[in-house]
């Protein structure tokens, strides 16, 4: 039995894999903010889905840039309070399991590129707007070489526009589009936002990153993931045909 959990910008996401290749029992809560009270919660949680069995293997998603030997979170301003701290470590003693670490959209993309919409494509980018943006480029079933990681919601794709999220002057791509950043310039949740002009606002600010996106990697296929794409005004069509 295999443990699988994202910590994302708003929601913890936990599930179980009884063989490795398909998702079983999944779980979904508001993710603490405190790092203590959060490796509890993940342990309370992976206990009530295994039953008391021992897992084999664990693998996090996290929102937020890792040390080299991806044992910690070095960056991320959605989840400040689990920056610094030995999350590895804490997480193989509170589950008794070996824990791998990762980029929850690097982790996203293997998924799309290996069983999902670029299964058939050698270069997939994979997008994913939610509280913040994220990404990454997947090359022959693997996560790119990279020094630091993918962080393509800081790309600057309005320089000196005002922006939702700081700095608030840097025009990046995370601070006009994300689920944040539409809640903070309409004063609500992104779900709750009708008019036609906040949406037509937010494809037109995600297609300027795409067209970037296109010329750094040089994707066969792009696939946008995350809470935001969700909602039913992202229509993908009108993102394709503004792209």
């Amino acid at each position: 039995m295999y443990l699988l959990f994202d910590i994302g910008g708003t929601n913890l996401r936990m599930a179980i894999s009884r063989t490795g290749r398909r998702v079983d029992d999944c779980v979904i809560v508001n993710k603490p903010s405190d790092f203590k009270k959060g490796v509890l919660a993940i342990k309370t949680i992976a206990d009530e889905l295994s039953g008391g069995k021992k897992y084999k293997a664990v693998c996090c998603g996290i929102a937020g840039m890792l040390d080299p030997k991806k044992t910690k979170l070095v960056y991320s301003p959605h989840i400040k309070g689990w920056v610094g701290k030995p999350l590895k470590k804490e997480l193989e003693k509170a589950l008794n399991a070996k824990v791998f670490l990762e980029n929850d959209a690097d982790l996203g993309g293997l998924g799309e590129a290996t069983y999902g919409s670029g299964k058939d494509k050698k270069i997939v980018a994979y997008i994913a707007i939610g509280t913040g943006i994220g990404g990454t480029r997947i090359v022959n079933k693997k996560i790119d070489a990279n020094s630091i990681g993918f962080e393509p919601g800081h790309i600057i794709i309005c320089a000196g526009k005002k922006s939702y999220l700081p700095p608030y002057y840097l025009g990046e791509w995370e601070g006009l589009v994300s689920g944040t950043a539409l809640e903070k310039r309409y004063g609500m949740k992104s779900k709750l936002i009708k008019k036609k002009a906040a949406w037509d606002y937010a494809i037109k600010y995600l297609v300027y990153g795409l067209h970037d996106v296109v010329r750094l990697w040089s994707p066969e296929l792009i696939v946008l993931g995350g809470g935001l794409m969700d909602n039913p005004n992202m229509k993908v069509s009108k993102i394709a045909s503004q792209l």
